[in-house]
């Protein structure tokens, strides 16, 4: 059921038009648009819904202050629908879209109206996070969505005070979600997995299609993505380097329905970059050139079907090789982990933390230094040892 009425408001002196619908659950919706953004007011008929409108139009005579009276769950999808949206990569606004429908929008905060949303708010939303085991990378996501949002109602001035000013981050021991640990392989297992994605069958084909792309992985550091985005081009055979400058993510079709791979940019600037290439990685390519190369779109790695493969198979070839070389399943990530950790061990000594850092293509150092240098407690131990020279 569909009514349409048309308006005279003195607002900006214009006519406006109010629709209203019925919706499935029964009652009416009535939609408004001010200055270009639509509003809904909801009754239990259409004379009720009507009335809703009008008020809202009424309020924004006086005030043009329309947030006291619109759902925070409502102005946020709001936003991300017609100014988010058209900022970010696809792959980006999939991520930030998540974190609202899952974490905003059907909580008590996302119900409550904007204009009326305290700090203090916030912060219980976010301690509440804290307590349901999200980790604090999941909870940031959250933080960061909130600020902006509010940063850009103040900035249109729907609302004059933004609640976001006073509210931190909780504190680290807010955090019941306990992090995984690094997952890596020790040298021994690096080695059994090597001989084993390379393995040949009865037929001379390798028994691993991607058994030499998972090869490459852990002679470079690359992210799987990283992978996927390589050309032939990319390849300087003489200098015995490999240019990184794509990568594949992504995202929603949202026209099919599904999703769609995008050839896209790299994770940060640094992490377009030159690797050198040892021998065992030249190898690598010069075998996936016979077996997984598609000369058409000039990709290293691609399907049988010649298109550019997803994550999910190279995943599950680098599962029946740890299967088979009897070690606990790992995630694809755990080959740069692994990179890292091997080519650190030599390069600490040496102080070259910053050409790891670049090999790896992290933004900074500290990234670097964050997550992949541990020192032993045999090494601490040696270190209080010498104390024993006081004595």
């Amino acid at each position: 059921m569909l009514s349409e009425i048309l308006l005279t408001s003195h607002y900006h002196m214009q006519k406006v038009n109010i629709r209203v619908r019925e919706r499935e659950k029964g009652n009416f919706e009535a939609r408004v648009v001010i200055n270009g953004k639509r509003y809904s007011r909801y009754g239990n008929s259409i004379s009720e819904a009507k009335k809703k409108a009008k008020i809202l139009l009424e309020e924004s005579e006086k005030s043009n202050v329309l947030s006291k009276a619109i759902k925070l769950s409502v102005a946020m999808q709001d936003y991300l629908e017609n100014v988010k949206q058209a900022r970010v990569k696809a792959s980006t606004y999939d991520r930030v879209e998540s974190t609202f429908r899952y974490h905003i929008q059907d909580e008590a905060i996302g119900r409550m109206q904007v204009g009326n949303i305290k700090s203090s708010d916030i912060e219980k939303h976010l301690n509440m996070k804290c307590q349901a085991g999200l980790s604090k990378s999941a909870v940031k996501k959250i933080f960061n969505l909130l600020g902006e949002f509010f940063r850009y109602a103040v900035a249109i001035r729907e609302i004059i005070y933004n609640p976001m000013d006073l509210v931190e981050m909780p504190h680290s021991s807010k955090f019941i979600h306990e992090s995984k640990e690094m997952e890596l392989m020790t040298v021994d297992e690096l080695k059994k997995v090597i001989a084993i994605a390379e393995k040949i069958d009865e037929n001379g084909k390798p028994k691993f299609r991607y058994g030499e792309a998972i090869i490459l992985l852990i002679n470079t550091g690359l992210r799987s993505g990283e992978l996927r985005g390589i050309k032939k081009q990319d390849i300087d055979f003489d200098r015995k380097i490999l240019h990184i400058r794509r990568n594949v993510t992504y995202a929603k079709d949202r026209e099919n329905g599904g999703i769609i791979y995008l050839i896209g940019d790299l994770k940060t600037e640094n992490s377009k970059r030159n690797i050198p290439l040892n021998n065992r990685a030249l190898l690598a390519i010069q075998r996936l050139l016979e077996t997984t190369y598609n000369p058409d779109t000039d990709y290293l790695v691609c399907a049988p079907v010649g298109e550019i493969v997803s994550n999910s198979p190279l995943q599950k070839c680098y599962t029946a090789i740890l299967k088979e070389a009897d070690i606990k399943k790992m995630g694809l990530h755990s080959t740069r982990h692994t990179f890292a950790t091997v080519i650190l061990k030599d390069a600490e000594d040496k102080g070259q933390i910053k050409e790891v850092s670049e090999l790896l293509g992290h933004s900074q150092v500290s990234t670097t230094y964050k997550y992949y240098i541990k020192t032993s407690n045999e090494d601490k131990r040696n270190l209080v040892d010498q104390l024993n020279l006081l004595v």
